[in-house]
């Protein structure tokens, strides 16, 4: 693939790296540490390589976030203006692919059912078949069933101006994990549906007194839509999950994006609920859920973050609902309503005192901690509050006999995230569990 069927060590064209200069920056990091959209657009890259008479696009906008459909649109632009390669684009977004090209079919189980000049040759009649289509699908603002995007609002020139086709578009996943306790490991078992992806599964430790813990890491698609995610840990499982990146909840004017998530923990069992930062971008219309049942004896580390905005990209929250809900049935439950438009809320010294981020970690069992470790691990906790960065807010409490929790708050993302992640997971899971507090590698990359 790209430049592997030439002999002699071809270097690179230096062309591919002024097309994705996200590329260049990446250079010594390997494929599968990159995020989906950069993914992509190495992809495609590989495929120019080449130097293809043909170039062959299977939905490159699908699960990619706003800012990198833009480039990657660019490119096509860029590349079919050259008139030197042939361009095929198999796209469900309609307004994305009619922009970038010369002529379009619309096509349903096989059969062509509508066509015409794109928009670089606007000069010709539109065939009004494909508008009519979308607009008697019956749903506004969402697929058709014949899986277009409609169009939104302004005509068609309007949104070329402004390059409304980045909207995202919505869809739906479910992933199912399973995590058994055999033969002196524990392996996983898993099922999906829709872009939600187990990347590796991992044996990193591996002591004789102790099953093999088993990470994992999953990947959290950008766009809208619905997610759901079921995890759970059989009797004397032990397992830890993480992500690559971010979950993103993009601005939209459609339905609620939803993401889901329900653990089960059997007897006995552990699990580390690691995702690193759900982002509730200017615009959003959102949800996130989460819900822990643990069984006798089982015990859930898991801490879950939330940034409102990127402040730091210039993309403050200023507009937009994020509704969070994190419940333990019987021991735990903290939702909130985080609307933009409630500076009481977001700004006041009784609310978030004009502080973006906030995080959640703790530490839940099935059955009582006793006092003595229950105090044990608040101390623990509790000697490394002093070493955090100034800038973050944070504070320690047993709010019962099974749980351990501990709140923070910060203006970034950035150092709410180290503070959990380098100094109360790490000291928390040896002190716990007696196992080693460092951290996966997929933090790093």
């Amino acid at each position: 693939m790209g430049l592997a069927y030439k002999k002699g060590g071809t270097p690179v064209p230096a062309e591919l790296y002024e097309l994705f200069p996200v590329l260049k920056q990446m250079l010594q990091r390997r494929g599968g540490d990159l995020s989906g959209g950069q993914q992509q657009q190495l992809a495609i890259a590989r495929a120019l390589a080449a130097g293809p008479k043909l170039l062959i696009l299977d939905e490159p906008t699908e699960g990619i976030q706003p800012n990198i459909i833009k480039d990657i649109g660019r490119v096509i632009r860029m590349l079919a203006d050259r008139g030197n390669m042939g361009i095929v684009l198999v796209e469900q977004y309609y307004d994305f692919a009619e922009e970038l090209a010369d002529h379009y079919l619309v096509m349903e189980r096989g059969e062509v059912i509508a066509s015409g000049p794109g928009s670089r040759n606007a000069g010709q009649e539109r065939a009004p078949a494909c508008g009519d289509l979308i607009e008697t699908t019956g749903c506004p603002g969402r697929r058709g069933p014949r899986g277009l995007r409609p169009r939104h609002g302004a005509g068609l020139e309007e949104q070329a101006s402004t390059h409304a086709y980045t909207r995202p578009m919505p869809w739906h996943a479910q992933l199912s994990l399973d995590y058994r306790h055999a033969a002196g490991r524990t392996a996983l078992h898993h099922t999906h549906n829709g872009p939600l992806r187990v990347l590796k599964s991992l044996y990193p430790e591996g002591e004789p007194d102790l099953p093999q813990r088993d990470r994992a890491s999953t990947r959290r698609p950008g766009g809208g839509g619905r997610a759901g995610r079921d995890g759970g840990g059989g009797r004397g499982a032990h397992a830890l999950i993480s992500t690559p990146g971010a979950t993103r909840f993009y601005g939209t004017d459609g339905p609620e994006t939803t993401q889901q998530v329900a653990l089960t923990l059997g007897p006995r069992a552990r699990l580390e609920w690691l995702l690193l930062e759900a982002i509730a971008y200017p615009g959003c219309n959102a949800r996130n859920t989460l819900s822990a049942t643990l069984a006798e004896d089982a015990e859930l580390i898991a801490w879950d973050v939330t940034a409102l905005g990127l402040p730091s990209a210039a993309q403050p929250y200023t507009s937009g609902r994020f509704a969070q809900r994190l419940s333990i049935p019987g021991l735990w439950l903290e939702q909130a309503q985080l609307d933009a438009a409630d500076q009481q809320l977001l700004s006041s010294p009784l609310g978030l005192g004009g502080l973006r981020c906030m995080g959640t970690l703790l530490f839940a069992s099935g059955s009582d901690l006793g006092r003595e470790r229950r105090e044990s691990l608040l101390a623990v906790v509790r000697s490394v509050l002093d070493g955090v960065p100034a800038e973050v807010r944070a504070g320690a409490t047993c709010p019962n006999e099974r749980m351990l929790v501990v709140r923070a708050m910060a203006p970034l993302v950035e150092p709410l995230m180290a503070a959990l992640q380098a100094r109360r997971w790490c000291e928390l899971r040896p002190a716990a569990w007696g196992l080693k507090g460092g951290a996966p590698r997929i933090w790093r990359v």
